[in-house]
C-alpha cells in the first residue's frame, strides 16, 4: 500500500472527517471481522499513544511498516 493509498483509505474509514479513527469507525470499515487477527487487537496495535483514537500518523505508521 502506497502512503496516498494509505491516507485515502484513513478518509474512508475516518465518517465524521474530525481526522481521527475511532473504535467505532474502525469496526464499521469493511470487511473488519476477517483477517487472523482480531479488529479490537488491530486497533489497539495501531493505537500507539493509547488514546483510544488513532490518528492519521499512526494510521500511516501501522499500514506503511516493511
Amino acid at each position: 500500500m502506497t502512503e496516498q493509498e494509505a491516507s485515502e483509505l484513513f478518509d474512508q474509514i475516518d465518517t465524521d472527517a474530525e481526522g481521527m479513527i475511532t473504535l467505532g469507525e474502525w469496526l464499521g470499515r469493511p470487511h473488519a471481522d476477517q483477517g487472523p487477527n482480531s479488529p479490537v487487537g488491530n486497533f489497539m496495535s495501531a493505537d500507539t499513544d493509547r488514546s483510544r483514537a488513532i490518528s492519521r500518523e499512526e494510521f500511516l505508521r501501522h499500514n506503511l511498516r516493511p
